[in-house]
């Protein structure tokens, strides 16, 4: 079968990772072509996997209403393209990472002789929802097949038939020996602090970074001889907006008197070896449909603490393997963080339980398979 994956990504995010790996677990039977945006700068790292693409100058809506004015043509004239793409290619399935994207619904009317598939990687509450429900609406009508990440971001659609949950796999397997949890005292001429925290995410609205600082700074206030370090990492993706967003955090943690005890750096490549010199991973967005990043948190044993948003509890048990706080609450984030740095054995519950109950549930069996199980009922 030859599937054309529609991608939205302009740099590599957690959304293009899980597709990608979808894709790599399905290439045994199905043949893939990439869809790209005219500007992404993910090319090579597509080429790297032997994916082929092709780039499509695609507008997305935006707060900047002169540039609205070009959506409705570009839309168009994108769809059209993508249905002479699909009947050159002799495409049968068109799978879109995310809803917002209405190219391949719009294709339609150029071109039926394919089917339409959807995954929904965004919570309603991080769009206008106004907007949202009329994506919603949308799909509900044209696609014919709808694939949230999580049960979470499925209720939206009211139980349609149309809609199957899929989580997102985890990933393949470890490069790097086994984390293991060590004890507080325990120093190191790499770790001089006691305990190191790690938040891993992009520089964008909602992602929590603000909360985290907030939190270190009443922690700090409460434990004044505490050793900690928090180290944020990620990327802005090249938008200004997230540029200034990263220099206004930087711009707060001076003002709290924290650069002593947090730190920034550049986005990795190898975020295995990155979380494994970490002690516990934070993870405190405002909105998630189902975190790549806690997956992988999870996955390589590292004691996480996440906001209690979108399928983050779906993912793993409260107080069993990971610890859930509620959204934008400095008070329990700060609680929890105390918590996990005073407990080693609690520690390593999280770490052992996590390991062992993400290789269980989220093999690929139970998420790529399972979308590639649902491509061929779509061709019956």
């Amino acid at each position: 079968m030859k599937v054309l994956l529609v991608l939205n990504a302009t740099s590599i995010t957690g959304a293009l990772k899980s597709i990608l790996k979808t894709a790599a677990d399905l290439q045994h039977e199905h043949h893939f072509l990439l869809a790209i945006p005219q500007q992404s700068s993910i090319g090579d790292y597509l080429s790297a996997q032997n994916f082929n693409y092709i780039r499509l100058p695609f507008v997305e809506i935006s707060r900047n209403h002169q540039r609205n004015l070009l959506y409705l043509p570009a839309l168009l004239r994108n769809a059209y393209r993508l249905a002479k793409i699909v009947e050159q290619n002799n495409i049968q399935i068109v799978h879109s990472n995310d809803l917002f994207n209405l190219v391949p619904l719009v294709a339609k009317l150029f071109n039926r002789n394919f089917k339409a598939v959807v995954h929904i990687r965004r919570m309603p509450d991080s769009f206008p929802l106004r907007l949202y429900k009329v994506w919603v609406n949308l799909l509900l009508r044209y696609a014919d097949a709808i694939i949230p990440v999580s049960r979470a971001n499925a209720r939206i659609f009211n139980a349609s038939p149309k809609v199957q949950v899929v989580y997102n796999r985890y990933p393949e397997a470890e490069k790097h020996p086994p984390y293991q949890v060590k004890s507080l005292g325990e120093k190191t001429a790499k770790n001089p602090s006691s305990i190191q925290l790690l938040y891993l995410a992009n520089f964008t609205p909602g992602k929590g970074q603000n909360h985290a600082i907030a939190a270190m700074k009443l922690l700090l206030e409460q434990q004044s001889n505490l050793t900690i370090q928090l180290t944020f990492i990620g990327g802005d993706l090249g938008l200004a907006k997230n540029q200034q967003l990263k220099k206004n955090l930087a711009e707060q943690v001076g003002n709290e008197g924290l650069e002593k005890y947090i730190q920034f750096k550049e986005k990795v490549s190898d975020v295995e070896a990155a979380m494994k010199q970490y002690d516990i991973v934070l993870n405190l967005s405002d909105s998630e449909s189902f975190s790549r990043v806690s997956m992988e948190a999870l996955f390589y044993g590292l004691p996480l603490i996440a906001t209690d948003v979108g399928g983050t509890r779906e993912m793993f048990d409260d107080g069993i393997s990971g610890r859930l706080v509620p959204r934008a609450d400095v008070q329990a984030m700060c609680a929890a963080i105390l918590e996990l740095v005073e407990d080693e054995q609690l520690r390593k519950q999280f770490s052992e339980a996590a390991y062992t109950r993400i290789r269980k549930e989220f093999d690929k069996e139970a998420t790529s398979f399972k979308i590639g199980r649902l491509y061929k009922r779509l061709q019956w």
